[in-house]
């Protein structure tokens, strides 16, 4: 496992860790539908936020991969 000195570590070094095989598979699915499902739900928050009007520095930013 990679050591993170600072920052955080992206979707695709979490998902390559040895450990997320095991706990994805507990929950009933792939680490790819993992990423497909997160991948859905930051574009729900992003067009959640638009239809609320909130926009420019106020927004919150998600990041994906």
């Amino acid at each position: 496992m990679r050591v993170w000195l600072a920052g955080e570590p992206s979707l695709d070094e979490l998902l390559a860790d040895e450990i997320m095989g095991p706990v994805v598979a507990s929950a009933g699915m792939s680490r790819e539908q993992l990423r497909l499902h997160l991948t859905e739900v930051a574009r729900r928050l992003g067009a959640n936020q638009s239809r609320s009007g909130r926009g420019g520095d106020s927004a919150r930013r998600i990041a994906v991969g």
